[in-house]
């Protein structure tokens, strides 16, 4: 297949607004009298897949955020669930709360003295082969060695939540309504099949395909599990040759990852590179590792009381604490060859906002981080998978 260059985005996630702040004031210190200025900066967060995990007693919501322009008769998803989940619209602005709890801040001040002295930045893509028609659902009953358990209208898009015994009939049913399946696809989608996960064809409704080309709509699939699954593998498909992902867990206690390893960020060696950036990139790419051996970094644990009325599936007792991790990476597709576990954390992990402070004078200048340095616990990840009309897939943003 020919890989598409249209002008066409597909993406999932919306990424919070980036913010300066800047402020100067005198101060006094040992040899004179100093001027002070500070800039803020904020970690770049290019994502290509972006979830949120939600969990509470056995209980799981995974918010994904899908967004498509362009000609709607050409879009079209597969996700695969790892439970049967109900599927519904989640509020708009979650994964920008989300955001603006974890995002670290970094506010590198600069010290001049007056008259002198030192001055200072989802899943593959499955096209549709026929028009906009509502998708067949229906109740738990069976279409073709296929178990149809469910289907309606979510945003902007129709849906219907299936399950086979093989791929073979899975792969047939999509095909007849309307999915071109890829054939790298099908090994993988045999991969979840045999790990009795569930999967949620979705494509835009005939009533949004008839307005102008462009909807977001946040899709929260809410199903029962004892901990979330990221299926990293199938990600591999939705990616041209590398993904970021970013990962965020709401739960009362701290959340690790198994399968693939994660690692803290040493912000113990944070410094001020310029007046304006600092090395905490270098930083998060040394917790990653390299490619062949990719890891994810821990990048904040805050609590998240602000997201639980809205965010928390039903049955969490209002009481305790809610903590959200950050969790991200850059992995080549190479790198994705296994899912993703989320696990409770067995160490005791207070949360930590993700501000730090560090200083700048014409060289390589740190100082200790306002709120103490950064302290990570937990994370957890999901992917989205978003499949295209009779085009190889292309590097989606999704989340």
């Amino acid at each position: 297949m020919t890989r598409n260059t249209s002008g066409r985005t597909l993406a999932a996630g919306l990424a919070a607004a980036a913010a300066a702040v800047s402020f100067a004031g005198p101060v006094f210190a040992c040899g004179g009298f100093f001027s002070e200025s500070s800039a803020v900066e904020q970690v770049v967060d290019s994502t290509d897949q972006r979830v949120l995990f939600a969990v509470a007693n056995g209980h799981v919501r995974q918010y994904v955020q899908v967004q498509y322009s362009g000609d709607a008769a050409e879009f079209a998803w597969v996700y695969p669930v790892a439970g049967n989940p109900t599927v519904s619209e989640g509020a708009a602005d979650i994964f920008d709360t989300a955001d603006e709890l974890t995002r670290p801040r970094v506010t590198i001040y600069t010290f001049s003295e007056e008259g002198g002295g030192d001055d200072g930045g989802g899943c593959g893509c499955f096209g549709m082969a026929g028009g906009s028609d509502g998708l067949r659902g229906g109740d738990g009953h069976l279409q073709d060695d296929v178990q149809v358990w469910s289907s309606g209208q979510v945003g902007a898009f129709d849906y219907v939540v299936l399950s086979a015994e093989t791929v073979d009939p899975l792969v047939e049913w999509l095909t007849q309504n309307g999915f071109r399946i890829p054939t790298e696809a099908e090994p993988l989608m045999a991969h979840y099949v045999a790990g009795d996960w569930f999967f949620v064809a979705m494509r835009v409704s005939a009533d949004a395909a008839a307005t102008d080309g462009a909807a977001t709509t946040t899709v929260v699939f809410e199903y029962d599990s004892a901990n979330p699954v990221f299926p990293l593998h199938m990600a591999s498909l939705s990616s041209a040759d590398a993904a970021s992902i970013l990962i965020y867990v709401l739960a009362e206690q701290a959340y690790v990852t198994a399968g693939v390893p994660s690692r803290r960020i040493d912000t113990a060696s944070l410094a001020a590179t310029s007046a304006s950036t600092s090395n905490y990139d270098d930083l998060f790419h040394a917790a990653i590792g390299t490619a062949g051996a990719r890891r994810f970094a821990l990048e904040s644990l805050v609590q998240g009381d602000s997201l639980g009325s809205t965010a928390m599936p039903g049955g969490w007792s209002a009481g305790g604490t809610l903590l959200l991790s950050r969790i991200r990476t850059e992995m080549d597709v190479t790198d994705m060859t296994t899912d993703v576990t989320l696990v409770p954390s067995t160490e005791d992990v207070s949360p930590r906002e993700p501000y730090y402070e560090v200083t700048w004078s014409g060289a390589m200048a740190r100082a200790p981080a306002r709120g103490g340095l950064l302290s990570v616990a937990c994370t957890g990840i999901v992917v989205l998978f978003s499949f295209r009309r009779l085009r190889r897939p292309v590097r989606r943003r999704v989340g």
